[in-house]
Parts: C-alpha cells; structure tokens; sequence
C-alpha cells in the first residue's frame, strides 16, 4: 500500500512539523506501507498575518497534495 502525509499548522515554525512527520514515518514502516511523498506547510492556520505563508507557498502545497493523491 501507499500513502502521503498532507498537513498543515498554525505554528509558521517548519520545524514543528517534525512532530507529525516522525509518527507518519514510523506508522508507514511499521504497516509495511510505501511513503509517496509530503505535502506540509507550517503556518496555515497561524492567526497573525506576519506568519502566515504568502499565497504562492499555499498554492505549491495544494497542487503537491493533489498530485500526492493522484500516486495513492
């Protein structure tokens, strides 16, 4: 089986993520499921304007986890 890890966080901190992306990783290794790729951006639901990701940022991460869900 395959599977991709789509997420996203308030925190604009990148490395916040790690926390989400280490789990997927282990969870997929130990099922014997085959990662496709990541689709994560950080600071998406980040209340301050300053943090939030600018609308190109937003788009490369919607069009990955399209295509992410395309490869599953």
């Amino acid at each position: 089986k395959k599977c991709a890890l789509i997420a996203s966080c308030g925190n604009p901190d990148a490395a916040m993520l790690a926390t989400v992306r280490q789990p997927y990783l282990q969870t997929a290794a130990l099922l014997g499921w085959d990662p496709v790729g990541e689709a994560v951006i950080a600071g998406a639901n980040a209340l301050d304007a300053a943090s939030q990701p600018d609308a190109a940022t937003e788009q490369t991460a919607l069009t990955r986890a399209a295509a992410l869900a395309d490869l599953i």
